[in-house]
């Protein structure tokens, strides 16, 4: 099977649009680096605009012992795409259709992610997998010249 890029709008929004976690989680990776489970967790009230005028995320750093949060850029992409809109209708949970497992709230959107995924073609798991929009962000960052201090703050390390 040959495979298609990930985005490809004839698959990717037939297939995530009938399912706001799946667009949303899916991009949110790809323009934040977060966590697969960061993102699932995410209440709808820590998409906020901040008094300088930047939309944001809190996102609650889950590999620490103790609580601590970070505070992510919406990328304007997503804002044009209708994120912000999304979650202003949303009461608690960001994407309430995700329920708590043993592995966490991603664990729904990463089976969902790996079927999708190989049946694009993408069939090797290393450097395809949820986790690889860190490293995405990471060398998309450094490639701008941002200080490898803030890159390490935005992906919570």
């Amino acid at each position: 099977m040959k495979s298609r890029p990930f985005f490809n709008p004839d698959t990717f929004h037939a297939e995530a649009s009938k399912h706001a976690y799946k667009y949303f989680v899916s991009l949110l990776g790809l323009y934040s680096g977060a966590r697969l489970n960061e993102l699932a967790s995410l209440d709808s009230k820590e998409v906020f605009k901040t008094e300088s005028g930047f939309w944001c995320l809190k996102i609650k750093t889950l590999k620490q012992k103790t609580e601590r949060y970070r505070l992510v850029p919406v990328h304007s992409h997503l804002i044009d795409l209708g994120f912000i809109e999304y979650a202003e209708k949303q009461k608690s949970s960001l994407f309430p259709e995700l329920h708590e497992s043993r592995d966490g709230k991603g664990q729904i959107v990463s089976k969902w992610y790996n079927r999708y995924r190989r049946s694009v073609g993408l069939t090797k798991k290393r450097n395809q997998d949820f986790h690889c929009y860190r490293h995405t962000v990471a060398t998309n960052l450094a490639k701008q010249g941002v200080a490898s201090t803030t890159i390490s703050q935005i992906l919570g390390h």
